[in-house]
């Protein structure tokens, strides 16, 4: 079973969109798989380095990549949602 891809955010869109795969774009940017997961998520903003990293490795201005706040805290909302029916 394949995980649901993250198209949600706009990191998501614009990797998901070019077809190419997390692990590879983590990589080729210097950023660890953990935070780009994070990213893909929305559960939060992308860190400044990090931001600037994957811009350039994608090759699209950073802030094309960036997430809204209403996005991140939608997410935020919905993971401690769901987080907290994992322990009823």
């Amino acid at each position: 079973m394949s995980r649901a891809k993250r198209t949600h955010t706009p990191l998501g869109a614009v990797i998901y969109g070019r077809g190419l795969r997390v692990g590879d774009v983590a990589a080729d940017a210097g950023v660890h798989d953990r935070y780009l997961s994070e990213y893909l998520s929305g559960r939060c903003a992308i860190r400044p380095v990090h931001l600037r990293r994957l811009a350039e490795c994608l090759g699209v201005p950073a802030a094309r990549l960036q997430t809204p706040p209403d996005v991140v805290a939608a997410s935020l909302k919905e993971f401690g949602r769901v987080a907290s029916n994992r322990h009823d």
